[in-house]
């Protein structure tokens, strides 16, 4: 709790302090009072709560609707490379290039303005320099990675230290969003996330103009649908797509994340899909890969994720439609068969709830959390 955040407030200090600003003021906690200084506001704030909030108060990522269904040509996972790090290099998105100050005959407050992006032609200002010096000396760790000569124990050192330098830098916009950061200021992370929003819609108008279409976006990344069986005419098409964005910006760069051979789209952030890997030798082989399914989740029991899992074996294999829906409709029939015969032992039904909060913070039996527990569940009740 708060380990990135002190990692970056000292990165923050140092190169502030070296060019001959004055940080702003460390957050001062009490029980019930919360005191805030922001930059650039003489005065402290109270806010009176007792507990800091644990979501950030204002827009962050746009998700786009996803586009509901199953799909069996080639889908293309396009995904823009540390996206709010680059955006903060590529607006030059800083303290020193912009007033938090909303102006005087502005409606808003400083809790809800968002400034513009500065102007064109400044200096560089400090997060963007520290950023740049971060990706510039991950670029150098990773070139050491590649050396032949280096041993496995010095090959595992690099790699440690070019995550670090990554999950610093990635974090730095996190500092801005955190109410408990020494360089806490809103209005510059909501202009990040603005921007953030402005790209991924772009993006897509952009790959629509190109008759392709988008099926999903979260954030940073775009699903597109190239309506191709064609494995080499997929990654065309995702290559014109990344060289027709990465055009538009200096820093800012979208990559081929993923291939999938087939998607089954259910919802926001769930999906379940089999992934297009290269090895070694050039071949190409499938990986199913699930995301925020229930089937996943450790709270549902063995019983319900062996039924999940039949269930979307099938439908992401390349057997008939009319075969795939049969055999499910058979399996479930079969399970619901032994499940009324008792056929299964009783760990099958067993769900598993991982208790993260300790019931002495909720000293007020009013204020306790609501929290599930192990249930056994006898098989042959209803």
């Amino acid at each position: 709790m708060g380990g990135r955040s002190e990692r970056n407030e000292f990165l923050l200090l140092h190169a502030f302090h070296e060019r001959g600003f004055i940080p702003p003021d460390k957050i001062k906690r009490s029980k019930d009072n919360l005191l805030v200084r922001h930059p650039g506001v003489s005065k402290p704030t109270s806010e009176a709560t007792s507990r800091p909030r644990k979501k950030a108060a204002y827009e962050g990522g746009l998700v786009l609707e996803p586009k509901r269904g199953f799909y069996d040509k080639f889908i293309l996972l396009l995904d823009f490379n540390s996206l709010y790090p680059s955006i903060i290099q590529e607006f030059n998105i800083c303290f020193t290039t912009l007033d938090l100050h909303p102006p005087t005959d502005a409606d808003n407050d400083f809790e809800s303005y968002i400034p513009d992006v500065p102007e064109t032609g400044l200096e560089p200002g400090v997060l963007p320099t520290e950023i740049r010096k971060l990706v510039q000396r991950r670029r150098q760790v990773k070139q050491l990675m590649k050396t032949v000569t280096i041993s496995k124990e010095q090959y595992t050192q690099y790699d440690i230290r070019q995550k670090a330098l990554k999950l610093t830098a990635n974090s730095m916009y996190g500092c801005l969003g955190f109410s408990n950061s020494r360089f806490y200021a809103k209005p510059l992370a909501a202009l990040v996330t603005r921007q953030g929003r402005e790209i991924l819609l772009h993006t897509k108008e952009l790959v629509e103009k190109m008759g392709l279409e988008v099926i999903y976006g979260d954030t940073d990344s775009i699903m597109i649908n190239t309506n191709s069986t064609d494995l080499d005419n997929a990654f065309k098409l995702g290559n014109q797509v990344k060289s027709e964005v990465n055009k538009l910006y200096r820093l800012l760069e979208i990559d081929i994340d993923g291939v999938y051979k087939s998607l089954l789209l259910l919802k926001k952030k769930k999906y379940a899909a089999l992934s297009v890997q290269k090895s070694i030798d050039g071949s190409f082989s499938t990986v199913q890969e699930l995301k925020g399914l229930d089937i996943v989740r450790r709270d549902w029991c063995d019983l319900a994720k062996m039924a999940g899992n039949f269930a979307v074996n099938r439908i992401l294999s390349d057997e008939p439609r009319e075969y795939i829906v049969e055999k499910i409709h058979e399996n479930l029939e079969e399970i619901g068969r032994k499940v009324k015969e008792n056929m299964f032992e009783l760990e099958k039904f067993e769900i598993r709830k991982e208790l993260t909060k300790d019931p002495n913070l909720y000293p007020g039996k009013d204020n306790l959390p609501h929290v599930r527990v192990a249930l056994r569940v006898n098989s042959s009740m209803t």
